[in-house]
């Protein structure tokens, strides 16, 4: 299965300094624990679109232990485990507004780095575990953990850590087309996220543990609404749409997104939609995953980008589901009739 991965590189420095040295007085600019990226351009928190970062900030944990980043082995203060990236140019640590203040190597000692983005999702760093509501249009990323020291990693032909951050969501994409029956149907004022994985019951929360670095998605809610999508990367917070069919023919319209928990696909239905008109009817609409070859998709869809087109007809709305972008997939389609209205 392939992965598009986010990356960051974690550019170890040199010379020495011992714990309590950290984020006091400056040191030498090779001693500062520095990460780069390059572009994103996006709001942060929207989804994230590309493979680099600019104007972002994610949290950075870093600590003396592996695996464990609770609070008695994290790495300096905690107020500056933030790390806002700007293009390709190093950045170092700050605090969550921003404000730079530079973590230093502990002499020849080994650093533990692990990412969370966004960050102000999360909590504080320093708890037993880091917790983010999934709300539909929140971006959620982890990063791997990485070991960095002067000895492995600074230094003539030596290569400097890799922070590589990958989406944990699942983006649903929708888009409205009309391929009969023009005039039939009223404009789309809402879209709502009923089932998933076959289950009523939408996950809402994913928690990584600070002990151990394992994620767990978990909560319920009765549904997951859509925002409004212009198209490209142009993600807005409003989930009272309204959204104008086109004309019979004409190019599909982009409609709504939203993020949520990844299932693990059988080949089946997959999602369910509620698409409300502005006429107040409502319909749920089903929709199973395919590859791009028109097999039945299985497996999890964390970190997948679906693409359900929804194509209007005199008598039935069909969805295809296209994987796009971020993981590559196919198509499924489902039809609804117009007399199955949701009371």
């Amino acid at each position: 299965m392939k992965k598009i991965f986010y990356s960051i590189m974690a550019i170890a420095a040199l010379t020495a300094c011992n714990k309590e040295q950290v984020g006091t007085a400056p040191q030498a600019d090779d001693s500062v624990i520095r990460l780069t990226s390059a572009n994103v351009g996006v709001a942060t928190k929207a989804p994230v679109d590309g493979t680099t970062f600019t104007g972002q900030t994610a949290i950075v944990l870093a600590s003396t232990v592996s695996g464990n980043y609770t609070s008695d082995n994290l790495y300096g203060e905690t107020a500056n485990m933030y790390m806002k990236f700007n293009g390709t140019d190093a950045s170092g640590f700050c605090t969550a507004d921003g404000t730079q203040q530079d973590k230093y190597y502990d002499g020849a000692n080994t650093t533990y780095l692990y990412g969370l983005y966004p960050h102000a999702s999360w909590g504080a760093p320093g708890s037993e575990s880091y917790t983010l509501t999934i709300d539909g249009k929140t971006d959620a990323m982890t990063a791997p953990e990485v070991a960095v020291s002067k000895a492995a990693n600074t230094g003539e032909g030596k290569q400097p850590g890799n922070l590589t951050f990958a989406h944990r969501l699942t983006k649903l994409l929708v888009t409205a087309e009309v391929t009969e029956g023009e005039g039939y149907w009223d404009n789309i004022t809402g879209i709502e996220l009923i089932e998933a994985g076959g289950s009523t019951s939408i996950q809402n929360t994913l928690t990584v543990s600070a002990t151990d670095l394992s994620e767990t998605f978990s909560g319920n809610t009765a549904s997951l609404p859509f925002y409004s999508w212009s198209g490209e990367s142009v993600y807005g917070d409003a989930s009272v749409l309204d959204v104008t069919l086109p004309g019979k023919g004409e190019e599909a319209v982009p409609a709504a997104y939203t993020l949520c928990a990844p299932v693990t696909a059988d080949g089946s239905d997959d999602f369910k939609l509620k698409i409300t008109l502005a006429n107040g009817n409502a319909y749920e609409v089903p929709v199973g995953l395919q590859t791009k070859d028109s097999q039945a998709f299985t497996g999890s869809t964390a970190g997948y980008e679906f693409t359900i087109a929804l194509a209007f007809e005199a008598e039935i709305i069909e969805a295809t589901a296209t994987i796009t972008d971020w993981l590559e997939g196919g198509i499924s389609t489902v039809p609804v009739e117009p007399g199955d209205i949701v009371e």
